[in-house]
């Protein structure tokens, strides 16, 4: 089983949304410890995630209930997107822990890109 059959689009979504929640954690460990930033910061961020998860939901819903947006189609890679989150958590990470860290985005950044435009075998 190659990588593409392990991630699916479901299993994309159940780890972006832990990353969320483990990025959340780490901004609320940061407020709370006194290295900078506010509650609502975390507010924010939280709402944010709350509202992305909502649309999926509702996207899902819309697929199994609607017959005429059965035909939606799923990315033709989803590790592509996985790295591509991978990669804005890098970033994201950049801010908390100093201007080295973004720079191992970069070989994450190009190999989503090499996978999403390398062609399938399949």
């Amino acid at each position: 089983m190659d990588v593409e059959h392990r991630f699916t689009a479901a299993t994309v979504v159940a780890i972006w949304g832990a990353m969320n929640l483990v990025l959340t954690l780490l901004l609320i460990g940061f407020i709370v410890g006194g290295f900078g930033g506010h509650l609502f910061t975390a507010a924010i961020y939280g709402g944010a995630v709350i509202i992305v998860f909502t649309v999926a939901a509702l996207v899902v819903l819309a697929r199994r209930r609607h017959p005429r947006w059965r035909g939606l189609r799923v990315a033709r890679r989803p590790a592509a997107v996985l790295l591509l989150a991978v990669g804005f958590t890098l970033l994201w990470f950049g801010l908390a822990f100093g201007g080295w860290v973004p720079m191992i985005a970069g070989p994450v950044f190009i190999a989503a890109l090499g996978l999403e435009f390398y062609p399938s075998r399949g």
